[in-house]
């Protein structure tokens, strides 16, 4: 996401005299003049102005007056140039050019409220500039729509994106168009919306989606005026222009509307789209990171047609590159959608189906991955019953490489589990349901990473924090344990993450002094079968606990130990780890 973002950011930019840049300006102008059919000169002179494009600031406050209009003709004298230029070139040889267009539609110089005012000067500006928004979006449709007509018409019905090698920067235009003209946003909410077919096919989706986010509603439409005034004010903007004809809107009427069926599939061009949708928004917000985003007009939209193109996917959990990229963008929006991904990727994947079961992990951890660098957290919002039970599932099965996949993801990403979904994965899904089924596993792999489980993650503080209150810090103690009272009265909402940690201390102590004592005795909560894995999966366990002790006997280790999945060594490698009493316990002194 940090790097869709930083193309549409630049608040580090430099300030610079125009007097720098008019040079190039010039240079470039006189090569499109004379130089009309060398490329290579051109795209020589464009490289040289493109940084003070795309990055430069001008410092207008200690310039000429006449500064700002001078560059604002500049810009728009470059680009209608551009356009006619960019109509004559093959797609290969205009993605220079639509890097500068994308830069030029998005200079603070042609902001809502530098063109606002009722001046002759920038009443003329702004005409000229949206007359640029609509010549430029009607070329942007005409070179998709021609690329579907070459790609429908060649001989292996390949995709119509391999044709527009500067497909991202269309989809950025897209973006930007979106809401500085009123028509285009108009056109894509039509393109996007539910087909009959869909409303039918997925009807309980849809109405489940539209029961938790209702309708606009004005509160959010003066929120969204408010928060993003560059964004919201190109209405009014445009209606400005609607008094008489307006010509403009008629010549994107007039244009091929072929690229648009493509939209309607809700497939690869609307992935991008909605990426770099996303990723405007953004760039116009003071907090990128804490939008309030349905405010934001049509997200709701854009989001449920999202949510059906996953359900047309049809192979279940295996996403295409851009469905995969979408699915990030969106869940970083919106973490509750998370519920209603595993819903779809599970109810659409046969658990016998090994492939597509590792696709599904895949996903899961990836969109874990991108909650967790983003400092999201899976709470009460967070339908961790449902989760848990497509995960007991997958451990049914019992296939070695799929518990082992699954367990790796609750260990890297056991962080953004809290309250609630904490409470309900390690204490009822992982204790209560699986403890001995995973402590006593025959794969060692799979023993060991549950293991490191309850050793490293389990806990949100130092086992010595716990000893403090009274607890006993070596699990595997052949004492009496002290008796563990679970927080009296407390519903799973009140429980304190304090209180948790009690909770799953005592818990994971029980259970393996518990394993212990039924080794010697004739009543057995393990399945017999694996009682051959007992001693081996006591010793393990141990060393792992040594290795933890270890750590936390170094001085300078003040936080969690955020341990990598460790491997055991051979049994003689690894007797250094213990200490004095753990060696005595297991046998090796």
């Amino acid at each position: 996401m940090n790097a869709l973002l930083d193309r549409f950011l630049n608040h580090n930019s430099p300030f610079v005299k125009w007097s720098t840049a008019k040079p190039k300006f010039d240079n470039a102008f006189s090569i499109l003049k004379t130089n009309k059919n060398d490329i290579k000169a051109i795209s020589h002179s464009l490289h040289e102005i493109l940084p003070f494009i795309e990055q430069s600031k001008f410092d207008y406050n200690n310039e000429d007056a006449t500064v700002l209009r001078t560059v604002r003709e500049t810009y728009l004298q470059l680009w209608k140039k551009l356009l006619d230029l960019a109509s004559t070139l093959a797609p290969n040889d205009y993605h220079l050019i639509l890097k500068i267009f994308v830069a030029l539609m998005k200079r603070k110089e042609f902001d809502y409220n530098q063109l606002k005012d009722k001046k002759p000067q920038t009443i003329q500006i702004a005409s000229v500039y949206r007359s640029l928004l609509f010549q430029t979006q009607c070329f942007v449709e005409t070179e998709l729509s021609e690329s579907k007509k070459k790609a429908h018409s060649s001989a292996n019905k390949q995709s119509f994106l391999s044709n527009v090698p500067s497909y991202q920067l269309f989809t950025q235009i897209f973006a930007i168009n979106y809401f500085r003209l009123t028509t285009i946003s108009h056109r894509f909410i039509c393109s996007i919306a539910p087909t009959q077919e869909e409303s039918q096919a997925y009807r309980s989706y849809i109405e489940d989606f539209q029961s938790v986010y209702s309708p606009d509603c004005p509160q959010q439409e003066d929120k969204f005026s408010k928060d993003f005034p560059n964004l919201a004010g190109w209405i009014q903007f445009n209606n400005s222009f609607k008094s008489g004809s307006d010509e403009e809107n008629e010549k994107i009427r007039d244009a091929p509307e072929d690229w648009m069926e493509e939209l309607k599939k809700k497939d690869i061009l609307f992935h991008l789209f909605v990426q770099e949708w996303i990723c405007y928004v953004r760039s116009e917000s003071k907090d990128p990171y804490h939008i309030k985003w349905y405010s934001i007009r049509d997200f709701k939209h854009l989001v449920r047609a999202f949510l059906i193109s996953m359900l047309k996917n049809e192979s279940g959990g295996c996403f295409s590159r851009f469905l995969t990229d979408c699915s990030i963008e969106i869940l970083l929006c919106d973490p509750t959608l998370l519920n209603f991904y595993l819903h779809i990727v599970f109810d659409r994947t046969n658990v016998y189906d090994l492939l597509s079961v590792i696709e599904v992990l895949n996903l899961i951890d990836t969109w874990f991955r991108e909650l967790s660098e983003n400092g999201s957290k899976l709470d009460s919002n967070f339908d961790v019953e449902y989760f848990c039970k497509a995960c007991q599932i997958i451990i049914d099965i019992d296939h070695h490489q799929l518990i082992l996949r699954l367990l790796t993801i609750l260990y890297k990403y056991s962080d953004i589990f809290v309250g609630n979904a904490r409470r309900y994965l390690f204490a009822e899904f992982l204790l209560n349901q699986n403890f001995y089924g995973l402590f006593l596993h025959w794969e060692s792999s799979i023993r060991n990473t549950f293991q490191q489980i309850l050793v490293f993650k389990a806990l949100t503080v130092k086992r010595s924090v716990l000893g403090e209150k009274g607890f006993l810090v070596n699990e595997l103690s052949r004492s009496s344990p002290h008796k563990m009272e679970t927080p009296r009265h407390k519903s799973s909402s009140e429980i304190t993450n304090s209180d948790l940690d009690d909770l799953l201390f005592g818990r994971i102590e029980f259970l393996c002094l518990e394993l212990l004592h039924q080794l010697r005795s004739t009543e057995k909560k393990y399945p017999v079968g694996l009682e051959v894995y007992v001693p081996k999966a006591v010793s393990e366990y141990k060393k792992y606990l040594s290795m933890y002790y270890q750590w936390e006997d170094e001085p300078q280790n003040t936080g969690i130990r955020k341990y990598a999945l460790i491997p055991l060594p051979p049994e003689q490698e690894y007797s250094h780890l213990l200490k004095p009493a753990d060696k005595q316990q297991l046998g090796t002194e």
